[in-house]
């Protein structure tokens, strides 16, 4: 599911600038734009399931956002962005990512190594500038007090329309399994102080 704020557009906009700041940086992406996917399904129970991946073939960054927070799936698209721009640089042909190739498979590494160094760093620029342009009011539930307008690409499409009465149980679910929190560890009436504590602090009466 997406994860929940009071404003889910607040994800899509950020995308949007995060893809704009990176295209500034790499001249590659302007005229190569990925493909984006967000896939809201349960990947895997297991806390180092899959968190995003990208296919060199359709040129398409896929992040899955089940339980995840907003910040942590944008810093999963940056990496994935530094994928393509390898693959565009035609450097992901006859590549091999079975499991454990970050053991075994020195090509791999490399490129591992580059994604996560110029992903992570990208993406820590872009919030920093972000911030500095637009500072966080602490009393706005949205993310942050003021608007991105939206940029046209490929990637307009990319954050659909959520079901919140549906998913957000599932949200909390996956919370509480992160925690190891089940019924004969935690009350129910312990359950319900915390969302309501989860809830206020998001903004809700």
């Amino acid at each position: 599911m997406m994860p929940l704020t009071h404003n889910n557009n607040s994800f899509k906009d950020l995308t949007y600038q995060l893809y704009k700041h990176m295209s500034d940086k790499y001249e590659v992406l302007k005229n190569n734009k990925p493909k984006f996917i967000i896939n809201t399904k349960q990947q895997s129970s297991h806390i180092l399931g899959p968190t995003a991946n990208y296919q060199p073939e359709t040129k398409t960054i896929t992040v899955y956002s089940f339980g995840r927070h907003p910040k942590d799936m944008l810093r999963s698209f940056a990496h994935e962005v530094i994928h393509h721009i390898q693959n565009c640089e035609g450097r992901l042909t006859n590549i091999s990512t079975h499991e454990g190739y970050s053991l075994d498979d020195s090509n791999m590494i490399a490129l591992e190594r580059e994604a996560y160094e110029q992903g992570n760093m990208c993406f820590r620029e872009f919030e920093d500038l972000y911030k500095r342009n637009t500072p966080i009011n602490e009393g706005d539930s949205s993310m942050y007090a003021s608007k991105l307008q939206n940029s046209p690409g490929s990637i307009e499409n990319a954050a659909k329309k959520i079901d919140v009465k549906a998913e957000f149980p599932e949200a909390f679910t996956a919370w509480f399994n992160t925690l190891g929190l089940t019924k004969d560890k935690v009350s129910t009436s312990s359950i319900k102080t915390m969302v309501g504590d989860a809830l206020s602090k998001m903004g809700f009466k």
